[in-house]
């Protein structure tokens, strides 16, 4: 890798620098706001499944796994699509010009309007993309997805308000 981007690019690797501590409190409080948002996030994500094996048997479990399961790669592509704006959002903020609440609330909307189709593709095939996946005995999944795929539309409704607080340093 070092190599192939040496070959690329021109700069010059000092390993007694790169080697070299140095302890900035700012940034690191900056990584622990952003580490313990991550861990909060992980903990959404699971906290479902925790919850429903407490309550309901393993195989209801089972079943409300499987939806989650399809859906999450489709969250992951809105929390990359969040990370890949952030840079320009940064850069708008750090301009000083003022970011309208309207343009804020017209990206959410466009956002959900983006992933509308896909909410209603999936809740509409719900029941063959189960039976295709995954095989008649879980069949009892496809009402879970039909529910659970309405979480991306509405899961990128805050997304552009998030992004304002990080770039604004409000995330806490």
């Amino acid at each position: 890798t070092y190599f192939f981007a040496w070959r690329f690019l021109s700069f010059k690797l000092d390993l007694k620098e790169s080697l070299r501590f140095s302890f900035d409190k700012k940034l690191f409080m900056e990584a622990l706001v952003f580490s313990v948002l991550g861990f909060i996030g992980f903990l959404y994500s699971e906290i479902d499944i925790v919850m429903l094996s407490k309550m309901t048997c393993l195989s209801s479990v089972g079943l409300y796994s499987v939806g989650n399961k399809l859906i999450q790669p489709i969250e992951m592509g809105g929390m990359a699509l969040a990370t890949s704006f952030f840079p320009s959002v940064v850069e708008k903020f750090k301009e000083g010009k003022p970011v309208k609440a309207k343009k804020i609330f017209l990206a959410s909307f466009i956002l959900a309007l983006i992933f509308l189709p896909f909410s209603l593709l999936i809740s509409f095939f719900s029941l063959d993309i189960i039976l295709l996946l995954f095989g008649s005995a879980y069949v009892g999944s496809a009402p879970v997805l039909q529910y659970l795929c309405w979480i991306i539309p509405f899961g990128m409704l805050p997304k552009p308000f998030v992004l304002a607080m990080q770039a604004s340093h409000h995330e806490k």
